[in-house]
């Protein structure tokens, strides 16, 4: 177990989020919550880390708007005496549409929010290890996923980048994960034939569970993952191999 270690999680109200932050919470981790839509579940996360026994702070910024990604950077690091141990980045939203019904407007929204609070997150923070959650979305055509996938693909460059220009003081790393049962992959186009065809064809014969991915995160944080940094570990059960 960790002892007296801190991590700050992003969009921690959201399913993936969640998972995180009572994994990090039951390794003995105090615990960052940020929030942006859904203050009722971030307040009901908190008690959940709290009766974990780990110390715990909630936050609620939309990270479009710079003053209020600014203030959060000083509140976490306040909540941590300094620069957080760990510092998962599982936030983010964005607009998605066909290519064709997007527009500048759309493109501006999605990376404002997805991109852009890596690289101010990271260097405000410089936590020790920095994790990113991503998907194969960055990678893959994904119906309707276009400005998302473009916001994502964008962050894990930045994550790239930050991984040499933080080091040795940070480590930088991506979770690229497959497709996930949550309320916004519902959003996708063909959602339901999607995951029929996904749950069929993936090696692993099942989709991506956000505690999957919260483990791999933990591990990331941990002091055995000292010499992983610049990487980008696919979750994915094996989704990305096959046609």
């Amino acid at each position: 177990m960790i002892v007296n270690s801190t991590a700050v999680v992003t969009g921690a109200s959201s399913p993936i989020g969640r998972a995180i932050a009572l994994e990090l919470a039951r390794s003995g981790r105090s615990v960052v919550l940020h929030g942006f839509r859904n203050a009722e579940a971030l307040q009901n996360l908190k008690l959940e880390v709290q009766s974990l026994g780990a110390a715990t702070w909630t936050y609620m910024a939309n990270f479009a708007i710079e003053e209020q990604l600014d203030a959060f950077c000083d509140f976490a690091r306040e909540c941590c005496d300094g620069a957080p141990q760990s510092l998962i980045i599982a936030s983010s939203s964005g607009v998605m549409r066909p290519m064709g019904s997007l527009t500048r407007k759309h493109l501006d929204w999605t990376f404002r929010v997805s991109s852009f609070p890596v690289l101010e997150l990271s260097v405000n923070l410089q936590a020790s290890s920095i994790v990113l959650v991503s998907s194969l979305g960055a990678r893959m055509v994904v119906p309707s996923y276009a400005a998302l996938g473009a916001a994502k693909s964008a962050a894990e460059t930045l994550a790239r980048y930050l991984a040499v220009e933080l080091a040795p003081m940070c480590r930088v790393n991506v979770i690229s994960a497959g497709l996930v049962k949550t309320s916004s992959a519902k959003r996708l186009e063909g959602y339901a034939e999607l995951v029929e065809k996904k749950s069929a064809s993936t090696p692993a014969s099942r989709l991506v569970v956000p505690e999957d991915i919260a483990r791999v995160a933990r591990w990331l944080c941990d002091p055995d993952s000292s010499m992983v940094t610049g990487n980008t570990i696919y979750l994915d059960g094996g989704e990305r191999l096959r046609y």
